[in-house]
């Protein structure tokens, strides 16, 4: 009886702290759409860095016709806190540093190093060849290395 006693105020203390939780609803600041970055692409898949001043995200290409949605394209795309804020994205990669489709699947903490799915046709067999790539931050801005398999 005396443990029931004793365990009885923990249990109330336990569950109130719980329910009142549920009742209290925290203050968010009220939400502002960025312009930097919007687009009418469908950008998904963000990858903050811990520093929390940048972070990399895929845009994906989209056509509709009709009731059909056809995807395009697929690139990485990077963007930088700077002084007043966001700042303008830019495209990561070009077809010129990696053909096909290009999707990142995840990054160093620091963001100095990125990972790749990298996806093209293979006409031949009617199938899509898939690799996984890093690449790595170099010293001039936005230079990264050439993808290494």
């Amino acid at each position: 009886m005396k443990k029931l006693l004793f365990a009885l105020p923990i249990c109330f203390m336990l569950l109130g702290n719980n329910l009142l939780a549920q009742l209290l609803l925290p203050k968010f600041n009220p939400v502002e759409k960025n312009v930097e970055f919007s687009s009418k692409q469908e950008d998904s898949s963000p990858i903050m860095v811990n520093d929390g001043n940048t972070f990399f995200y895929n845009r994906t290409y989209v056509e509709e016709e009709g009731e059909q949605t056809i995807v395009t394209g697929e690139e990485v795309w990077v963007v930088k806190m700077e002084k007043k804020g966001w700042g303008n994205p830019y495209r990561l990669l070009t077809e010129n540093d990696i053909q096909g489709e290009n999707l990142i699947v995840g990054a160093n903490p620091t963001g100095s190093r990125i990972y790749v799915l990298n996806s093209f046709p293979n006409l031949e067999e009617d199938s899509l060849y898939r690799r996984l790539y890093y690449l790595d931050k170099l010293d001039e801005k936005y230079k990264w290395s050439a993808p290494v398999e």
